[in-house]
């Protein structure tokens, strides 16, 4: 076979591996059941952008501010057969306060998730996870790294829905709830983040 063909057959042949690999599908169609080796599931109909960009709740004069960005094609480890990717939604928190230092304001920071995990000297990355099907109702996770709780370096981890309640002027509901089942002793049941309120988008 000439070498000129062999190298075309070739090229062929990976660029159809290539393709398959980086087979895109709906996001709202993934199935832990399902193979889904190699496959891109995307934000196709841009359903996360309701949800992205900077939120806050007003408290007197405290301030709850959540930051919730896409991030895209995120590998996800597939056991044994090759990963797949995703698109998710991450975010982080942080309490302000509007203080009077000597005839001043300052804006202060009571509390912000992006702080060192537990004793080490790395950075959360994002303390909120999760997506969204329809743009309307979001469902993940949030850690709640505000405070250090005694024997949990790490956080209490909560589960967080998220729904889009207006959309002029642009709110939504904040639900925070523990997960269910059996708990260490001592163990903190509360959180000291919001845990139900109405946050307004900037």
């Amino acid at each position: 076979m000439p070498i000129k063909k062999t190298i075309y057959i070739l090229t062929l042949f990976l660029i159809s591996l290539s393709c398959k690999a980086q087979e895109i599908v709906n996001i709202n169609d993934f199935d832990v059941l399902d193979d889904n080796s190699g496959k891109y599931y995307k934000d196709i109909n841009h359903n996360f952008d309701s949800f992205t960009g900077t939120w806050i709740w007003q408290n007197g004069n405290q301030t709850f501010t959540v930051t919730l960005w896409k991030e895209s094609m995120v590998e996800d480890e597939n056991g044994t057969n090759p990963s797949f990717y995703m698109d998710d939604i991450r975010g982080h928190y942080k309490l302000t306060e509007m203080k009077n230092q000597h005839g001043t304001l300052v804006n202060e920071t009571l509390y912000t998730s992006q702080r060192k995990i537990g004793n080490s000297n790395t950075l959360w990355p994002y303390v909120i996870l999760g997506d969204t099907s329809d743009g309307v109702e979001f469902s993940g996770m949030v850690i709640d790294v505000s405070i250090d709780y005694p024997d949990y370096a790490l956080g209490i981890q909560g589960y967080l829905k998220l729904t889009i309640i207006s959309t002029s002027p642009m709110q939504m509901h904040w639900e925070v709830t523990l997960p269910e089942g059996i708990r260490d002793i001592g163990q903190p049941t509360t959180f000291n983040i919001p845990t139900d309120i109405i946050l307004n988008k900037l």
